[in-house]
């Protein structure tokens, strides 16, 4: 008996195979993408809400949450009555440009309690045109004063003081002098 090589199938055939199912498959997921879309029913409906939220509604409402934050600072300097709320207004708005890095300092600079300076003028009745008058020497007690008061050594330091300022004010007029003659020249 002769020997008989079993079948093998022709390699063309597996080709075929082998194409056929990607084929089958895309068509399958065609006619099923088909139906979705014609379906019109209530996912259609939810889609067109989700979309005008994420495209009109989320983007609006994120810029009104960016603004109430960003100018926070200057509300807390305005009921505070801050008495540098507009410099906090200014890097307020200074920290937009600066993508936001600003914004922490201007909120520490609202919630800080202000300082308030001598220079100010004194409020009605109040504050120190009212209170009594201090020396130097009464202000901060001395632990090793023995109660015995020289008051020569105060009356040469306002000479001296004195001359001090007056020097101070002849070398002044005398920079105004110049400053007036240099613009007279470079008119």
């Amino acid at each position: 008996m002769k020997a008989t090589r079993p079948e093998v199938p022709c390699r063309n055939e597996a080709r075929r195979r082998s194409r056929a199912i990607p084929r089958l498959l895309s068509l399958v997921l065609t006619l099923q993408a088909g139906q979705a879309m014609a379906s019109g029913g209530m996912e259609d409906k939810i889609a067109d809400v989700m979309v005008w939220v994420v495209i009109v509604v989320a983007p609006l409402l994120g810029l009104a949450v960016f603004w109430t934050v960003h100018v926070w600072p200057e509300r807390v300097a305005q009921a505070r009555d801050h008495p540098q709320k507009e410099a906090i207004q200014v890097l307020s708005l200074l920290s937009l440009v600066f993508g936001g890095l600003l914004w922490p300092l201007a909120m520490l600079w609202a919630y800080m309690k202000p300082l308030r300076f001598r220079l100010e003028p004194p409020d009605a009745g109040t504050g120190p045109a009212t209170a009594p008058a201090v020396t130097a020497r009464e202000a901060v007690p001395d632990p090793h004063f023995d109660g015995a008061v020289d008051e020569a050594p105060a009356d040469e330091e306002l000479v001296v003081l004195r001359e001090q300022v007056a020097a101070l004010q002849e070398r002044l007029d005398a920079m105004a002098e110049r400053g007036a003659a240099q613009f007279a020249a470079d008119t």
